[in-house]
């Protein structure tokens, strides 16, 4: 009688589950109905393989070090590209202090620069890319840490 006991609870505690998780699905697919409705779905990396991007202050005059790479999966020729935006933070909107870019023409792109600045809040905005011929077939845009500058 115990066996039977255990086993109608297990039973009745599954199918209450089921029932609870299909409910909070069903919720949260209404509520972003209308957000999906606009939105194109995408797949991410599919031709990029990897993303990098670093920012560090070099020495206590405002001398900064701004990093990017764009690696793309080989085999399927695609090639890389990368563009690289210093940038300033001023109240709480970001501009563009210096601008580099790398199109190697092959699967890895990158750029290594030095530049200096003055006080401030700084970041990089990086556009990691990859491309078919000349088409562009991915882009992916990522940021870097924030590094503030005092001297």
């Amino acid at each position: 009688m115990k066996k039977q006991t255990k086993k109608l609870v297990t039973l009745i505690m599954a199918v209450i589950m089921c029932f609870s998780s299909t409910a909070i699905i069903t919720t949260a697919a209404s509520n972003d109905a209308e957000v999906l409705s606009s939105a194109i779905i995408t797949p991410r990396f599919t031709a990029i393989a990897n993303c990098g991007r670093a920012l560090s202050e070099e020495n206590a005059y405002g001398k900064l070090n701004c990093i990017g790479d764009t690696s793309v999966h080989t085999g399927y020729g695609y090639t890389s590209g990368v563009i690289v935006e210093l940038q300033r933070k001023s109240g709480s909107s970001w501009s563009t202090v210096k601008t580099w870019s790398n199109y190697s023409g092959g699967v890895y792109s990158v750029v290594d620069e030095y530049y200096y600045v003055t006080n401030g809040t700084y970041q990089l905005k990086v556009t990691h890319e990859a491309y078919s011929g000349s088409i562009l077939v991915e882009d992916f845009v990522a940021y870097s840490d924030e590094v503030v500058v005092s001297y």
